[in-house]
C-alpha cells in the first residue's frame, strides 16, 4: 500500500505531535508500505532517516501549505 503522511510538525522538532508523526511514517515503513512524508522545510539532513527506515521525505517551504506564523492561519466567518 502507498501511503501518504502530511504533517506540519517532524523530527527533529521536540514537540509530541513531531514524534508521532515520526513513529507512524517508520511503523508504515516496518511494515512494508511505501511511505512518502510531507513536511516543512527544517533545513534537516534527512538522508540517515529515509536509508535507515526507507521511506520519502519531501520537504516544503512554509507559506502555502504549511504556516509557522499564528497570524497567516485562515479564519472562517459565519454566512448570514
Amino acid at each position: 500500500m502507498r501511503i501518504l503522511i502530511v504533517s506540519h510538525y517532524f523530527y527533529p522538532e521536540n514537540r509530541p505531535r513531531a514524534f508521532r508523526t515520526a513513529e507512524l511514517v517508520k511503523g508504515f515503513a516496518r511494515r512494508g508500505h511505501q511511505v512518502e512524508a510531507l513536511i516543512p522545510d527544517y533545513h534537516f539532513d534527512y538522508a540517515d532517516f529515509k536509508k535507515t527506515h526507507n521511506v520519502k521525505i519531501h520537504p516544503i517551504k512554509t507559506g502555502f501549505f504549511f504556516y509557522k506564523d499564528g497570524k497567516s492561519r485562515i479564519t472562517s466567518r459565519a454566512v448570514s
